[in-house]
């Protein structure tokens, strides 16, 4: 009795994933005919050289040549009057706007948290740079469309199974993420719609690892457990969605770290799982699957980290979401290859290759700045000024003596911990096989029946 009702609530639960990932699909493929025809027409209004949230505090991107940023209106302060007039909402400050033409200078009346108020008298109104909304809307646009058409394949192709539809519902929740970002700082149609898909993120990961490329024997046992991610990513959203919608407007922030807190989890506990699976998976496939996921996920995430470890290393330096976003294709696809279980010529050892590189490439990284940062103030306290040549030298030179034994010792690391360990069964089994064919040849009732 208990096995029948475990299996109808298992069997509940099936439904209600694929209703879900139908629907998110659905909101999906809206978004996506929807967010050209806003980004277009908000792009037609005046421009004052900034971007703000829906709170109306002004968003950390900006661009080249933008008047706002130049003239010193940035984040976190937020915008209360525009030309004159009071704004106290997002539609109230599209409305204000509307009110001006290209070419004029309005006034922008600014709040701090800390309680400063700040005027900007002169603030020159441009028409929306072409090469920001390319590098703003149509790439993170085109990109979420590919993801849509990724998830759409996947779920067509492997939506009956647990790690297919998973997958699927990654990339929709991914898809929105990236179809509706331009939106969540210009129109503010669906700021709600995609803080939720943002966090769906780290809890469609998380989900994920405990599917694939191996199912975890808890959730075997336990396959609730499965939405426990989701659950955890719906609070943060709800979290979010109340705190963009508060008299606060500055609430959102710490919602918003939050959901980045999680998704990062996310990655990171996929990533952790891959490697472990491709270490100390139960079967070779297991072990394939997760080395040829390992290989996607260094090429996808790659760029982002070397970013991350850029802004660290300076803070002045500019993200550009052109660069970053493409590379992040290849995850799902990856993913999708190990789920469908194609075979890849000598991926071992590509995989190998891009993790030792990686790690290498990584490590040389954080050794030229420390080298730099340690030569200049050398140069510094001993002269007195900089030497930036000469320091680039002997960094340089620092550099090049410590690539071979760094490699050697990240080669060894990547050797001991991915390389397959040798099946000690197979000389056995094959000495079986052999004898089981002699004895069939040689039993004097087989010969007997031929004869």
């Amino acid at each position: 009795m208990s096995a029948t009702i475990t299996v109808q609530r298992v069997d509940r639960l099936e439904r209600l994933s694929r209703l879900l990932t139908l629907m998110i699909a659905g909101v999906t493929i809206l978004s996506a005919f929807a967010a050209p025809l806003l980004a277009l027409r908000w792009s037609d209004q005046p421009f004052p050289g900034f971007l703000v949230e829906q709170t109306l505090v002004v968003n950390d991107i900006s661009g080249h040549g933008w008047t706002g940023h130049l003239q010193g209106i940035d984040y976190p302060q937020q915008v209360t009057r525009v030309g004159g007039f009071a704004i106290a909402s997002s539609d109230q400050y599209q409305a204000a706007l509307a009110r001006l033409n290209i070419g004029e200078q309005a006034s922008f009346f600014t709040h701090s948290p800390e309680g400063d108020i700040s005027l900007y008298p002169s603030v020159t109104l441009t028409p929306f740079p072409t090469r920001s909304l390319v590098r703003l809307f149509w790439m993170p646009y085109l990109v979420g469309v590919a993801y849509l058409a990724i998830g759409a394949w996947i779920y067509r192709v492997k939506g009956k199974s647990r790690p297919g539809r998973a997958l699927a519902f990654f990339c929709y929740a991914a898809a929105l993420t990236c179809i509706l970002f331009f939106d969540a700082a210009s129109s503010h149609a669906a700021p709600g719609l995609w803080v939720a898909s943002f966090a769906m993120l780290g809890g469609a990961l998380i989900s994920l690892s405990l599917r694939f490329p191996q199912e975890s024997v808890q959730i075997e046992l336990r396959p609730w457990l499965l939405a426990v991610p989701y659950g955890i990513a719906l609070v943060l959203a709800g979290w979010a969605i109340a705190a963009m919608n508060s008299l606060n407007p500055w609430a959102y922030i710490p919602t918003r770290y939050a959901i980045y807190v999680y998704t990062v989890l996310g990655v990171f506990g996929f990533i952790g799982t891959m490697f472990y699976r491709a270490r100390s998976g139960d079967t070779p496939t297991t072990r394939r699957q997760a080395r040829i996921v390992l290989l996607g996920s260094a090429l996808a995430f790659g760029p982002i980290t070397l970013w991350f470890i850029a802004t660290v290393l300076s803070p002045t330096f500019q993200f550009d979401i052109a660069l970053l976003l493409p590379p992040l294709i290849l995850f799902p696809l990856s993913v999708a290859l190990a789920i469908f279980r194609y075979r890849l010529l000598e991926v071992d050892s590509i995989v190998n290759r891009t993790i030792l590189y990686g790690l290498v490439t990584a490590i040389l990284a954080g050794v030229t700045s420390v080298a730099v940062g340690l030569v200049q103030r050398f140069f510094i306290n001993t002269t007195g000024e900089k030497n930036n040549e000469l320091a680039t030298v002997i960094t340089a030179l620092i550099v090049v003596s410590t690539f071979e034994p760094i490699k050697a010792w990240v080669r060894g690391l990547v050797d001991r911990t991915l390389k397959e360990p040798p099946d000690t069964t197979t000389q056995l089994r094959s000495f079986g096989e052999e004898v089981q064919v002699f004895l069939t040849i040689s039993s004097a009732e087989q010969v007997a029946q031929r004869l």
